[in-house]
C-alpha cells in the first residue's frame, strides 16, 4: 500500500492514518492486523519500506550523471546515511523485536553496503 508523498508531519500523519485504516479493514472481516517487525519467526518481517528524495526550486537533487543516474549529491548522501547507519538504527529498530527481522534471507538489511540492486 503506497502512501502520498509529503513534508515530514504530512507524512507521519498518513502513515497514522493508513494503520488506522488497514486495522479497522481488518476488524470488520473478523481479521487482526499487526505492524509488528517480526510477527512470525522463519517467514519475512513487516519493515516500513521508504523513499527518500531532496528537492530545491523544483529540481531533485539525487538526479545526476554519477552510478546509476545519482548526483554527487546523492552520493553523499547515501555515505552519510551509511556512515551513520548504526546509530541511525536506533530510531529506525525502535524495539528488539525490530532487530529480529534484519538477518540475511529475508527482505532486510543485513549487511552495510550500497548498490543499485542489492536488497540486502
Amino acid at each position: 500500500v503506497g502512501v502520498k508523498f509529503g513534508d515530514l508531519v504530512e507524512a507521519a500523519d498518513n502513515v497514522q492514518k493508513l494503520k488506522y485504516v488497514v486495522k479497522m479493514v481488518a476488524h470488520l472481516n473478523g481479521k487482526t492486523a499487526t505492524f509488528m517487525p517480526k510477527p512470525l519467526y522463519g517467514d519475512n518481517g513487516s519493515g516500513m519500506h521508504t523513499h527518500v528524495s531532496v528537492w530545491k526550486n523544483n529540481e531533485n537533487l539525487f538526479s545526476g550523471e554519477t552510478y546509476k543516474g545519482l548526483s554527487e549529491f546523492a552520493l553523499h548522501f547515501l555515505g552519510g546515511v551509511l556512515r551513520h547507519a548504526r546509530g541511525l538504527a536506533a530510531f529506525t529498530n525502535a524495539s528488539t523485536n525490530s532487530y529480529k527481522r534484519l538477518i540475511p534471507g529475508y527482505e532486510a538489511p543485513s549487511i552495510l553496503t550500497y548498490s543499485a540492486n542489492n536488497r540486502s
